[in-house]
C-alpha cells in the first residue's frame, strides 16, 4: 500500500504535469489562430483571376470561394494538404472574416475557439449573405458554447427565412433520402469494402428475403460460412445473376452477358514468391494490397473474366512520333506514376492527363519535348491547368526510389514528388 508521504508526491507531479498540458493547450490555440488570421488574409489577398493565352480563347475557371486556384494550391502545399483540405480552410477563414464579422470579433479576441469558428462558418460558406447574416447575428455570443443541434436549428430557420427555394429543395431531398453507398474505391487489404443503404420499406423487407433464401442455399450446397457471411455473398450472387428485369432491353441473343464481373489485377511478384504461392497484388481501383489467396477467391467465382496483360518494365522508355500517347506509353506511365504528381495530390494516375513536360510543338516536322515515357507525367486536370497557365514548373529526376519530380512554384518555393511522397526543399 502506497504511503501518504508517496500519494501526496504524485499528485503534485500529477498536477505539474495537467498544468504543463493546459499552458501547453492555450500555446496550441494562440498559434491556430494566428494560422486561421493569416489565412484569411492570404485568401482575401488573392481573388479569382481567369487565365488566358493569346492563342486560345480565355478560360473561365471554376469559382472556388472567390479565391484564385493557384494561390489555394500554393497554399495547400506549403501546408502540406491536398488542394480539397486547402481550400476548406481558406474558405472558412475567408468567410469568417467577410460574412460574419461579429464572429470574427470574438475569434481575434480569443473568445472562440477556431474549430468552433471554422464549423459556423462551413455551415453558411455558399449561402446568400442575408444566411450568412442571420447565422451571424443569432450565434455569435454564444458561439463558444453553442451546441451542433443549435447551430443546424439556427442554420436552417436562416434558410427557411432568406432562401426558400433551398428550404424547399432541402425538404425533397430529406423526404426521398433513399440511396445506396458502396465503397469500392476503399477495398481493405481483406478485400472487403463496406456498403451503406437507405431503402423503401418494402424493398428492404424483399432484399431481406431474397438474401436469406440465397444464404441458405449457399449452406445446403455446402458453405461452412456463418449466416453474415453467406448474407454478403448472397449481395454478390443477386448482383451477377438476378437481372431479370424487362424494361424494353435488347433480347437475351442481342445482350451482351452481364454475369460476369470484370477485374483488373495487377500483381507485382517475383518468380520465387508466384511459385511459392506467397505474395501480394492490388486492384485497380485501390492502393490497399490484397493477398493471393483472395485474388483466388475472386477469380474463382463462376462469371468471373480474367485479363492477362503483359508486365511493362516501366524503366523502359517509350516514344513516339504523333502527339497523342500510344496505350502502352499511356499505361506504362500510369503504372510508373500511380498518381497525379504535383505536390501532396493524391487524385489516380487512372483519369489524369498525360502532360508533356517540355511542350510537344505540333508544327511539322515535329520539335519541342517528345512523345515518350521520358516526358510525360500524370496530371490531374487542375495541376494541369496551373502547369499550363499559372506558372507551375517541374521537371524529372532519377533518384534511388525511381522517378521523381522537382516542382517550382510561382512564389519560389520547391518541393520533390517522389514515388514516398512529396518533400518540402525550403
Amino acid at each position: 500500500m502506497p504511503t501518504a508521504t508517496a500519494d501526496t508526491a504524485s499528485t503534485v507531479s500529477d498536477a505539474r504535469t495537467l498544468t504543463g498540458l493546459t499552458e501547453l493547450a492555450g500555446d496550441a490555440e494562440a498559434a491556430e489562430r494566428r494560422f486561421f488570421i493569416g489565412a484569411a488574409t492570404y485568401a482575401v489577398a488573392h481573388p479569382i483571376v481567369v487565365w488566358t493565352r493569346a492563342d486560345e480563347e480565355p478560360e473561365t475557371i471554376e469559382e472556388v470561394a472567390g479565391i484564385d486556384e493557384s494561390a489555394v494550391a500554393e497554399f495547400a502545399c506549403a501546408t502540406g494538404r491536398t488542394y480539397a483540405s486547402g481550400l476548406g480552410y481558406l474558405s472558412a477563414a475567408k468567410e469568417c472574416a467577410t460574412r460574419l464579422p461579429r464572429l470574427w470579433v470574438r475569434v481575434l479576441a480569443g473568445e472562440v475557439s477556431v474549430w468552433r469558428a471554422r464549423l459556423i462558418a462551413d455551415r453558411t460558406y455558399c449561402r446568400n449573405a442575408a444566411v450568412a447574416e442571420y447565422v451571424d447575428r443569432r450565434l455569435a455570443a454564444y458561439a463558444h458554447s453553442c451546441s451542433f443541434a443549435q447551430l443546424d436549428r439556427t442554420v436552417a430557420a436562416a434558410i427557411a427565412a432568406h432562401d426558400p427555394e433551398l428550404a424547399a429543395a432541402q425538404a425533397k431531398a430529406a423526404a426521398d433520402g433513399r440511396r445506396v453507398l458502396i465503397g469500392t474505391t476503399t477495398t481493405g487489404a481483406d478485400g472487403t469494402v463496406e456498403m451503406y443503404a437507405t431503402l423503401d420499406a418494402a424493398d428492404a423487407l424483399d432484399l431481406d428475403r431474397a438474401l436469406g433464401e440465397i444464404a441458405a442455399d449457399l449452406k445446403a450446397v455446402g458453405s461452412e460460412d456463418s449466416l453474415e457471411v453467406r448474407r454478403s455473398m448472397a449481395l454478390g450472387e443477386l448482383g451477377r445473376k438476378q437481372l431479370t428485369l424487362d424494361f424494353g432491353a435488347p433480347s437475351d441473343e442481342d445482350r451482351e452477358p452481364r454475369n460476369r464481373r470484370d477485374l483488373t489485377l495487377y500483381v507485382h511478384l517475383s518468380q520465387a514468391a508466384l511459385e511459392a504461392g506467397v505474395g501480394i497484388g492490388r486492384l485497380e481501383n485501390t492502393r490497399i494490397p490484397v493477398t493471393l489467396d483472395q485474388i483466388r477467391t475472386w477469380c474463382g467465382v463462376a462469371g468471373t473474366k480474367v485479363v492477362v496483360r503483359p508486365v511493362l518494365d516501366t524503366g523502359t522508355v517509350r516514344h513516339t512520333d504523333a502527339y497523342e500517347a500510344t496505350p502502352m506509353i499511356r499505361e506504362a506511365v500510369i503504372l510508373r506514376d500511380g498518381t497525379c504528381v504535383a505536390p501532396y495530390c493524391t487524385h489516380s494516375a487512372r483519369g489524369a492527363d498525360l502532360d508533356h513536360i517540355q511542350p510537344f510543338d505540333h508544327a511539322p516536322p515535329p520539335r519541342g519535348g517528345p512523345t515518350s515515357t521520358a516526358n510525360l507525367a500524370a496530371l490531374c486536370r487542375r495541376h494541369h491547368r496551373l502547369k499550363t497557365h499559372a506558372g507551375w514548373t517541374y521537371e524529372p529526376i532519377t533518384t534511388d526510389d525511381g522517378t521523381s519530380y522537382l516542382w517550382t512554384l510561382p512564389s519560389g518555393s520547391r518541393y520533390l514528388r517522389g514515388p514516398t511522397g512529396t518533400t518540402p526543399l525550403d
